[in-house]
């Protein structure tokens, strides 16, 4: 406790007394200082000041996949990286995935690196109680798999937690396309034989392997393009050929 004495104000006349202190420790604790008035030896007036030490903690994940675009049926490695973004070492920190519709979880595929729990519930992955505190500046690396089951744009977000700072997230996409089948040629020998201009064709049937209507693109080996409407599942036409 500091002292100030021999202070003279006159009446009606405010006066100020200004200090300045130096944070010691930190552990985002809640301080109180008060200031009081003495005359003659006796308490006249106190009043505090509440404020709160930031420690300085900070922590970022960002998550990556190893591609973008996919079929329906591929796998897709997602990496989540976590960063001690802040000024303070920190520990005990939780990171969760959730994972949309349209992607699977691979069992057994997660990696852990200092968790002392990974929990896969349904499309919840959780990662809990860090076990080792990590530094200021480093990181850490989560991987884990997943299927992917259904055509479309899928935006899968993982988040980090901890008690003293707020959540950070961030998210990554993968557009799956259905790929297509599509059964040997059939050559018209008839067409091949009596086409006097040296023309033949041939019947390339292409189909959507989910079994849905699909706009079908079906490449001829001359680089004409045909293409259906969109209507139907399946796409049968016929490549000119020049022989």
């Amino acid at each position: 406790m500091d002292t100030y004495g021999n202070m003279t104000i006159p009446a009606g006349v405010e006066g100020y007394l200004i200090l300045r202190g130096k944070v010691t420790s930190a552990n985002q604790q809640s301080r109180l200082n008060r200031a009081c008035i003495y005359l003659n030896n006796a308490e006249v007036e106190c009043d505090d000041a509440i404020y709160t030490i930031d420690e300085g903690k900070n922590i970022i994940i960002n998550k990556t996949a190893d591609r973008f675009e996919v079929n329906i049926g591929d796998e897709v490695t997602f990496t989540l990286r976590v960063t001690n973004n802040g000024k303070s070492p920190i520990s005990n920190f939780t990171v969760v995935d959730t994972l949309p519709a349209g992607l699977t979880y691979v069992n057994g595929s997660a990696t852990s690196n200092g968790f002392a729990s990974f929990v896969p519930s349904g499309r919840t992955l959780t990662w809990s109680n860090y076990s080792s505190t990590l530094a200021v500046g480093a990181s850490i690396t989560l991987t884990f798999r997943v299927t992917v089951d259904v055509e479309g744009t899928h935006t899968n977000g993982a988040c980090v937690s901890h008690s003293e700072v707020p959540e950070n997230c961030d998210h990554e996409s993968v557009k799956a396309k259905d790929p297509l089948y599509c059964l040997p040629p059939e050559m018209n020998k008839s067409t091949y034989e009596s086409n006097s201009k040296g023309k033949a064709t041939a019947r390339v049937t292409c189909s959507s392997h989910n079994g849905k209507n699909a706009v079908i693109e079906i490449v001829c080996g001359n680089g004409e393009v045909l293409r259906s409407d969109g209507s139907s599942s399946s796409f049968t036409s016929t490549c000119n050929y020049d022989i």
